[in-house]
């Protein structure tokens, strides 16, 4: 079956994991410069915006903050690890905009490992549990009688992309009788050109993964 639906909300997240730490941000004066002025060019910052924590070089060395119409962007910029969530993305470009920011200085070889997740809070036109449970019909025994409601997790594989995908459909807590959809995006695998064919990578298997689901999912990022 397919279910029609139109998204509430839509974050964004996304995770860097460095095989080397950068050093040189917390060492090496020109790079630290270099880094403030790629920041407050790129997201329009203050430099009153990005904030210095000493305590936790690793994954929150540099951090910073900025709204921008009504979706918010939070950013933790450490020596090892990069973090950031766009919340209530409004479309594909400002979500391409924010990932294309984070890889300021990024060698493609120093990337152990890239995450990119989209979660959408769906409104629904029709039945959000009899399309749960076209998804997932069999339950055990003994739950029959308790059962509220149903979802499904998903691990999906795709080697020639050397790419894991992780999807979740279970019901929103945030929309009456919506859905919330999860797509998690694990790259492990990165050549000269990688860091920038995985926007449309993940685009395409957003897709992939919303027709294989039934989810007409209008107005998608």
């Amino acid at each position: 079956m397919t279910l029609v639906t139109r998204p509430v909300n839509a974050h964004i997240l996304f995770q860097i994991l460095l095989k080397e730490p950068l050093f040189q941000l917390a060492t090496d004066t020109r790079e630290s410069v270099g880094f403030h002025k790629h920041f407050m060019k790129h997201f329009l910052l203050s430099l009153n915006d990005i904030k210095l924590n000493r305590e936790t070089p690793a994954n929150n060395f540099y951090h910073f903050s900025k709204g921008d119409g009504s979706a918010f962007l939070d950013v933790s910029y450490g020596l090892q690890e990069i973090r950031a969530t766009l919340w209530n993305a409004q479309n594909a470009e400002q979500a391409l905009h924010v990932y294309q920011g984070l890889l300021w200085n990024l060698q493609a070889e120093n990337v152990a490992t890239l995450r990119i997740e989209v979660q959408y809070h769906l409104a629904v036109e029709g039945d959000h549990r009899h399309f749960l449970r076209s998804l997932n019909p069999t339950v055990p025994r003994e739950f029959e009688p308790l059962l509220k409601t149903n979802g499904v997790a998903y691990t999906i594989g795709i080697d020639e992309e050397s790419l894991t995908i992780q999807v979740t459909v279970v019901p929103s807590v945030i929309v009456p009788s919506g859905l919330y959809l999860s797509v998690a995006y694990d790259f492990l695998k990165f050549g000269a050109d990688w860091l920038a064919k995985i926007p449309e990578l993940t685009q395409k298997y957003q897709k992939f993964v919303q027709l294989a689901l039934g989810l007409d999912v209008k107005e998608a990022l």
